[in-house]
């Protein structure tokens, strides 16, 4: 189904002709496709989109799993000593390690 202009209000109207003709030269794959092609929607304005009932090939904007190694995937807390007397420690620590 064909999704009105006027239904895309988290973005202005360049942003929303450039959707819409981004998709009259090729349905967008999934959102990663339609954010690759679009410049200036990034995962917060996706999922503004998606709030306000837009989806790509049915699928409502969802944030990709994240990387084991990517900052957005740690839970743990930052390795970055938090006072100067920890970065000494920490440092002291590891000398005696070697």
């Amino acid at each position: 189904p064909v999704m009105p202009a006027a239904k895309l209000r988290p973005v202005g109207p360049s942003t929303t002709a450039k959707i819409m003709a981004e998709r009259q030269k090729a349905p967008f794959k999934d959102w990663a496709d339609l954010m690759a092609r679009i410049k200036g929607i990034r995962p917060t304005k996706a999922a503004q989109l998606s709030a306000d009932g837009l989806s790509v090939n049915g699928a409502p904007y969802s944030v990709p799993n994240a990387a084991p190694n990517s900052p957005a995937y740690s839970t743990a807390p930052s390795a970055a000593p938090s006072s100067p007397s920890a970065a000494s420690a920490a440092s002291s620590a590891s000398a005696k390690d070697r």
